[in-house]
């Protein structure tokens, strides 16, 4: 909430030597949404239940597929965002390695070249499934 571009900064008063919180006029949020993930699941903030843990594997293929579920899902939880500019970032191993293939797996779900039927049919029933007019990369 307070680093970087976040929406506050902490400030101190030089007479008073009292801290105040002003809000930061080039925030990220005075102009875009934004969305964290952490991805792979259970790093970060994020965590697994018991035995889905025990179960779960920790691999770049299953992360990418995490994350298209995630936003398959998004989309549909939010229509309002469909179609909306969407930019992806990351830092350190994960902007190497994890965000690239990221951004591919959106474009082949665009492209009609990731398939997931299990998921669809299990989570996405209801959906019109137009990845290609959802997803604005």
């Amino acid at each position: 909430m307070f680093e970087e571009c976040a929406p506050y900064r902490i400030r101190t008063n030089l007479t008073t030597g009292m801290q105040f919180i002003e809000t930061n006029p080039v925030s990220w949020n005075n102009f875009s949404n934004f969305m964290i993930l952490d991805l792979p699941a259970g790093t970060g903030f994020s965590y697994l239940r018991g035995e889905e843990n025990k179960a779960r594997t920790f691999s770049l293929d299953q992360s990418i597929t995490d994350f298209v579920h995630f936003m398959k899902q998004f989309y549909e939880m939010h229509p309002q965002y469909k179609r909306r500019e969407m930019y992806l970032g990351a830092q350190d191993f994960t902007a190497g390695q994890y965000l690239p293939m990221f951004a591919k797996a959106l474009q082949d779900l665009k492209e009609d070249e990731f398939h997931d039927e299990d998921f669809d049919s299990r989570f996405m029933s209801h959906s019109q499934k137009m990845w290609d007019s959802w997803v604005n990369l």
